[in-house]
């Protein structure tokens, strides 16, 4: 055998049991196949446990998440060290300087400027009415609406965020949201969670799954995602033939609650009807719960603003129940001799605490 031949026989590394090259990433392979398939084991064996004590095999469906403020649209207001800042872009001091008088506006995006290109809201045509009947006094109308918020929404967002602003008076403006209500899973839940908990409303942050968890890292994937919410809907189980009635008590409840808490903090509140094109203005459902906000008012001697009944322009919409930046205007007019009553009176009592007897 020549020199070159033994050499090249030297040189072949062992096959067998602990020699290098493959059976070492064999090796490796196997070990790390058996430890995932351990792991597989033991994630089957806690979900079967899990499953066996009521708490599902693949969520806990008894796990509770608010189905408030977790959409991608933020609570107003926010705080800024010391100011308090809102909808519009509102900005107010945390504590509330003497002399002037302050009115919070609730509700969906009926409440939030117009879709259109002037892009106008009622609470800014408010404070503008206000102003001019109002000209020796400071007058703030805040804006504190938030799309898709529902009484519900409203109710929480008062009690935990507006009251910080120390307001005078509140409005409220809710029907659409409510009603749809009825129309999610198996009919409306005294939280609403059977709508506000599915993902067309739960922001990226609290949904699950490989899409929600691109979107956490990427704003693209948040851009593509919202470009594509009409195809991902599709499917859902949402269905407006089912019975509204239901909900119409938990309507009323929210609106009750609404009242009473801003009466228990001195608070004076104004009730509104919500306007809406004369095809959803004349259904049963939506005139029912205008109809409810109405004997709400009526039994807990709440202001009602009756915008169903005075803003019936069909022009005044660019759809079902959003107004133009005119609708607004109209809108705002309705709402100004309730709160302006309102607002006379406090004043009034304001003078004569000042003057005494």
């Amino acid at each position: 055998m020549t020199r070159e031949g033994n050499r090249g026989a030297s040189d072949t590394p062992p096959r067998g049991r602990g020699g290098r090259g493959y059976p070492l990433l064999a090796s490796i392979a196997l070990a790390v196949a058996a430890l995932v398939l351990v792991l597989f084991i033991l994630e089957i064996g806690v979900r079967w446990y899990a499953w066996s004590i009521g708490r599902g095999f693949w969520e806990n469906p008894h796990d509770f998440v608010s189905p408030f403020f977790t959409s991608d649209g933020w609570p107003a207001p926010y705080h800024e060290g010391n100011t308090l800042v809102f909808k519009e872009g509102e900005r107010v001091l945390r504590g509330k300087p003497t002399g002037e008088i302050r009115i919070v506006c609730l509700g969906g995006s009926t409440t939030l400027p117009s879709p259109d290109a002037e892009g106008r809201s009622y609470p800014r045509e408010l404070e503008r009415l206000l102003d001019a009947r109002f000209p020796d006094y400071r007058i703030r109308v805040l804006n504190a609406g938030e799309n898709a918020y529902s009484s519900a929404h409203s109710v929480v967002n008062l009690a935990l965020r507006v009251l910080d602003a120390e307001p005078d008076i509140v409005t409220a403006y809710e029907a659409i949201n409510d009603l749809s209500v009825n129309y999610f899973g198996a009919g409306a839940e005294t939280d609403y969670a059977n709508k506000y908990l599915t993902p067309f409303y739960l922001g990226f942050r609290h949904r699950v799954g490989v899409v929600a968890e691109l979107e956490r890292v990427s704003r693209l994937a948040r851009f593509i995602d919202n470009r594509l919410v009409p195809f991902r809907t599709a499917g859902w189980d949402y269905d407006t033939r089912r019975d509204w009635h239901p909900g119409l008590k938990f309507f009323g409840r929210n609106q009750r609650s609404l009242v009473a808490l801003a009466h228990a903090h001195g608070v004076d509140i104004v009730l509104g009807t919500q306007a809406a094109r004369a095809a959803r203005r004349t259904t049963a459902a939506f005139a029912a719960y205008n109809a409810v906000t109405r004997q709400v008012a009526a039994e807990t001697g709440a202001a009602l603003a009756d915008v169903a009944a005075e803003v019936v322009n069909d022009g005044l919409f660019v759809d079902d129940v959003h107004n133009t930046s005119e609708g607004a205007r109209v809108v705002a007019r309705q709402w100004l001799d309730p709160v302006a009553r309102l607002l006379e009176a406090r004043l009034a009592k304001a003078q004569s605490a000042a003057t005494g007897p």
